[in-house]
């Protein structure tokens, strides 16, 4: 069974029955790439934007529900500040602040219904990303935060009322610019963060900067001033001075004559100028950052987001605590070799969370019709991608502007097949398909990229045309974002593999179809299409073909020539073959572009039976059931009537098989398919893995027998006999680890390495190839390709272990067994060492297990083989259970940390041994199988 994130049965978690669980957020945390709980699971998030809205209390609760039901698990709430009447012509201004005189005083019903609709977001477990800035507007009054004398409060006063004049889309940049030279403009700002972040919210009783609802504060929204001042965007009279001396006193520091900022034209002044942007926009952030941490929050800050240029990219790399971008792309993603995954990765710095905050379909184009038809097929496409490339992040643009769109249920007061940018809660194509999309992408259905490709930038060349700054230096083959994830790293110079990688990528086209390094995503340029195989997911998005079929591992589509999307996901964490609870959406179009409802899906090799259907979309027919037709095993589900809908097999009941004398029964089926592997270097919980897999389930049960009624079978000694190998590394270690719920899970142990003056250990250390063991598995001590050729050795060992709870500190100590000869076994034995009492006493000096590598045979046979006297040095207590000597914990919290893991019989009454069939052992390199 493999898992390929740790976030998968993580979260909010359909069930068999489909139903959602509300838990209020728990805190966050930046870790590398990603967004970790307190117990350090990765948590993707799937939301939407909020523009404008101020519901009132039946719409905001029913609002944040039904945004639950779909999976959303973030919201980001914009344009709070921006003057909306027209989005909400009953509200004073529209926005969270007055605006009759200035823009300080607080719009007290509006900041009353925002408190409670982000209460009601917190009960359905949606976090929150906030804007400082957030389309700020600014008013005369507002001279009265700072009494710079009469002539001077007039000046300011004439410089608003000029910009307040402007069209929206000449002040828009220009106001955002402001307070980076304005101090009034920096201390209004600064009042409205102090009030957002301090203000006591009624209904929850916290404050935003200690709610860990709030994950994100942003300061300015899609800003960066090298892109502002190349635009020619220009400042009102008044600030425009405060600007020009500001460079004046630059040049003159660095013995320039003076000159306009706008037109510089030398290398030399372009550079002086860029440096001299990127210090105005690090004072700035250093100045809200200091407010923003006097308030007590200690979350991530961004300064802004969006690719704007190179200089815009490495600055947020270096000031955001994550990274943001926004996109608004063609869905068509199977065109062409550059879709929106290839812009995003411009952006994509290595090393921080990445965020696409605004998500939709293109706004402008010539076939903008042709877009807005096919845009069902964008939610696969983001979800899969970003699974792909490991984007923790996907944030709708916009579920409404304003309420206008919304109704008192929280949906939308018309729900159509029309495309609707900014009402998806109208938008009834892009919600059949919002579920399913993100269950793919936030329960890890997609496995993130085995091979990254890294790309450096040691230095930002300073530019003074737009499309020299648009451009970037990020000049790889359009192609390959397909079939690596793509990753930037500025100020630091290439290592020689990841050089090798940038200059492969930058001079090769990728080959076609263009394939996943994971082999879960094909896009197909030629054939027009997307198409998502993994054990938990199917899905396709593009044209049919002449014959109008789809034929996918578990799923077909039986149709007619045109255009369709589809999505089948597993909602109980099973793989799509065993799973008992499928979720599958749909859209389909004829060849004239017009959707049609014919067709058959047919479903293969499904565990269960028989299977119903529950119809969920659209909204008109949700809840009427149908029931799958059975041919030859297939399942049968005509396509007409619904858009998306819930397929469960029915419930039989199953004889219990608990009891001392299923143990040898439940072992003998144990089996380890051939893709068991974990390519997760944490490592995962054994629980993950039981509701994922009847086979664990089983082993989970028989893990529940054993340390409740034969403790003393945990502790084990394997021996692994090893045939045809050169040479050797002997690797000595603990075995015993302890974890309060006595399942084995993620962690690392460190290595202790002593070379017995061979040398082994400085070769160990320098390799570069991980080998791991699987705790949960565990009935191999080592997972890699073990090498057949002399001076080959096993690389490096990091064993994944639960550290929680352990007694002592674990350690390992290789040795160097040197040459053997050919086919003849050699050892690689896996012996305690006694690093106290405690474990010294844990460990049976008379059992052992032996591997064996035929020759001519890949197949691997483990047998339990010596002594089995287990009672030496153990008690019984009154209640039956075995006591450690020594150790302060009750027997269930033991197991080995590898070998068997406890998985065998009680072996007095079955001194025959277990055969143990393992299909597989794979090499793991560079972090993947």
């Amino acid at each position: 069974m493999r898992f390929y994130s740790s976030c998968l049965l993580g979260g909010v978690m359909l069930g068999v029955m489909f139903a959602v669980t509300a838990v209020e957020p728990v805190p966050l945390r930046a870790r590398g790439d990603d967004f970790v709980d307190p117990a350090g699971k990765t948590v993707k998030l799937w939301g939407v934007n909020l523009v404008a809205f101020y519901p009132d209390r039946q719409t905001a609760a029913a609002t944040a529900k039904n945004l639950a039901s779909l999976g959303v698990n973030c919201v980001r709430p914009h344009h709070m500040l921006r003057p909306s009447g027209d989005w909400n012509p009953g509200m004073v201004s529209g926005a969270l602040m007055d605006y009759r005189r200035d823009s300080m005083t607080p719009d007290p019903a509006a900041w009353d219904r925002f408190f409670f609709l982000t209460n009601e977001l917190r009960r359905n477990g949606i976090y929150l990303l906030l804007s400082i800035g957030d389309t700020r507007h600014y008013r005369p009054d507002d001279v009265s935060v700072l009494d710079g004398g009469e002539a001077d409060n007039l000046a300011w006063r004439k410089s608003v009322e000029e910009m307040n004049r402007r069209h929206w889309k000449a002040a828009i940049d220009a106001r955002k610019m402001m307070p980076l030279f304005d101090e009034r403009a920096a201390r209004v700002v600064e009042r409205y963060a102090r009030r957002l972040l301090t203000t006591v919210n009624p209904y929850s009783g916290r404050r935003f900067a200690d709610d860990p609802q709030l994950l994100t504060v942003e300061l300015l929204n899609e800003f960066a001033l090298d892109y502002v001042v190349i635009c020619n965007n220009r400042l009102p009279e008044y600030q425009h001075r405060e600007l020009s001396a500001r460079w004046e006193a630059c040049l003159k520091k660095h013995g320039v004559p003076p000159c306009d900022f706008y037109t510089v034209k030398s290398p030399e002044l372009v550079k002086l100028r860029a440096d001299f942007m990127r210090e105005a926009q690090i004072r700035y952030f250093r100045r809200l950052e200091k407010v923003i941490r006097d308030c007590g929050y200690r979350g991530s800050i961004l300064f802004s987001n969006l690719w704007e240029g190179e200089p815009a990219a490495r600055l947020n790399a270096e000031l955001n605590g994550s990274i943001e971008d926004h996109g608004y792309v063609d869905p068509r993603v199977y065109r062409e070799p550059k879709d929106f995954v290839y812009q995003k990765t411009f952006t994509k710095v290595a090393g921080k969370p990445y965020l696409i905050g605004e998500f939709n379909h293109s706004e402008g184009g010539r076939d903008l019709d042709d877009q807005k038809r096919k845009r069902a097929m964008l939610p696969l496409a983001v979800a899969a991608n970003a699974a792909f490339q490991g984007w923790p992040g996907i944030v709708w643009f916009a579920w409404c502007h304003g309420g206008g769109a919304v109704a008192s249920d929280g949906w939308g007061v018309r729900e159509g097949r029309v495309s609707s940018l900014g009402n998806l809660v109208g938008d009834g194509m892009t919600l059949d398909h919002l579920r399913t999309a993100g269950l793919l992408f936030k329960n890890g259905m997609v496995r993130p990229s085995s091979a990254p490709v890294f790309w450096y930038l040691e230095e930002i060349p300073a530019v003074r045309d737009y499309h020299g700054l648009m451009r970037g230096r990020t000049g790889y083959k359009p192609g390959w974002q397909s079939v690596h994830a793509i990753r930037k790293v500025f100020g630091r110079t290439a290592p020689a593999a990841d050089a090798a990688a940038m200059k492969r990528i930058s001079t090769e086209n990728p080959p076609e179809p263009l394939v996943s390094d994971t082999g879960e995503i094909i896009r197909d340029l030629k054939r027009n299409q997307l198409l998502v195989k993994t054990p938990f997911a199917n899905g396709f998005g593009g044209e049919c073909g002449q014959s109008g079929s789809v034929t996918l591992p578990v799923l077909e589509y039986r149709g007619q020539p045109g255009f369709a999307t589809f999505l089948l996901v597993s909602a109980d964490g099973r793989r799509l073959t065993q799973s008992r609870a499928l979720l599958l959406s749909r859209t389909t179009f004829d060849v004239e572009g017009r959707e049609v409802d014919d067709g058959m899906f047919v479903l293969t090799g499904l565990a269960g039976s028989p299977w119903t259907g529950r119809i969920t979309r659209p909204r008109e027919a949700a809840g009427k059931t149908v029931t799958l037709r059975c041919d030859n095993g297939n399942w049968l589900l005509p396509a007409a009537g619904w858009h998306e809908i819930e397929l469960e097999a029915e419930k039989r009941p199953r004889k219990s098989r608990r009891g001392k004398h299923d143990v040898p029964r439940l072992l003998r089926r144990l089996r380890v398919v051939d893709d068991a592997k974990v390519p997760n270097p944490e490592g995962l919980l054994i629980y993950q893995r039981i509701q994922a897999d009847p086979d664990h389930f089983r082993l989970f049960r028989l893990r529940q027998y054993l340390v409740e009624r034969h403790p003393a079978c945990l502790p084990l000694r394997p021996r692994i006999v090893i045939p045809d190998v050169g040479r050797f590394a002997m690797l000595t270690g603990p075995v015993i680890d302890r974890h309060e719920d006595g399942f084995p899970g993620g962690g690392r142990c460190g290595l202790d390495l002593e070379d017995n003056g061979c040398g082994i250990a400085e070769r160990f250390a320098a390799a570069e190839d991980v080998f791991r063991i699987d705790p949960a598995v565990a009935a191999i001590a080592v997972h890699g390709e073990l090498p057949v050729e002399p001076d080959c050795l096993l690389r490096r060992i990091e064993p994944d272990l639960h550290r929680s709870g352990t007694v002592g500190t674990p350690a390992f100590r290789l040795q160097d067994t040197g040459e053997l000869p050919a086919r003849e076994a050699g050892e690689l034995s896996l012996i305690p060492v006694d690093r106290d009492d405690q474990r010294r006493n844990l460990l049976p000096a008379e059992t052992a297990f032996e591997m064996k590598f035929p020759v001519d045979s890949r197949r691997i046979e483990l047998r339990c083989d010596g002594q089995r006297n287990f009672q030496a040095g153990h008690r019984r207590n009154g209640d039956g259970r075995g006591r450690q000597p020594g150790t302060a914990c009750a027997a269930k919290r033991h197991h080995a940390g590898f070998g068997l893991v406890g998985e065998i019989p009680d072996l007095q009454r079955d001194p025959s041994g277990i055969l143990f069939h393992i299909d597989r052992i794979a090499r793991i390199g560079n972090g993947e199988f």
